[in-house]
């Protein structure tokens, strides 16, 4: 959690004078109206059509419902919320680093299938039947601007990293 904490304070840090208030006068006023512990902060959000925060997300925090929510905590879930970052649909793991997910849900589908480092080998394909799982960054990538921009110079290349050409059919460069 470490890594999310510092990209939560990075974007605290970058954000306006306004963005800051705001997000410390929210702080505030859970400290108000609940009881400060992460399982009412839950619990608010909740009430406001918010999916429950997973258990896997507490784990990974080190973190219990009855546990006070403090500043960095608070920063964490709130990033967590915001970038609506997903747990294993396996095993409900925390995502908090690399993972896969199916490039097909990702570009038709209401919730995108995702899954941990572990649960990779267990399972091939989505629940909708889709075959094409590939890392969090090859996705990112694949949808940039700039690879785009390339591909449109030399449309040789495929649209997603490692999968273009595996298994490497016969008579072509097996090398990357």
């Amino acid at each position: 959690m470490e890594e999310i904490l510092k990209a939560a304070l990075a974007y605290f840090e970058l954000g306006s004078h306004e963005f800051k208030t705001g997000t410390l006068r929210f702080l505030q006023m859970l400290d108000q109206c609940t009881n400060g512990t992460i399982g009412q902060f839950d619990e608010f959000l909740r009430e406001r059509g918010h999916e429950p925060l997973s258990p896997s997300i507490l784990t990974a925090l080190g973190k219990k419902p009855d546990d006070h929510i403090g500043f960095n905590d608070f920063l964490i879930l709130m990033y967590i919320i915001k970038t609506r970052r997903p747990c294993c649909d396996l095993c409900q793991a925390f995502l908090k680093g690399l993972y896969f997910t199916c490039a097909v849900c990702f570009e038709t589908e209401e919730k995108t299938f995702n899954l941990c480092l572990c649960c990779i080998s267990k399972q091939k394909n989505c629940l909708h039947g889709h075959g094409l799982l590939v890392d969090n960054f090859a996705m990112l990538h694949s949808k940039s601007k700039a690879l785009e921009l390339q591909l449109e110079k030399n449309p040789k290349q495929r649209r997603i990293p490692m999968m273009a050409n595996y298994p490497p059919t016969s008579g072509e460069d097996s090398a990357p």
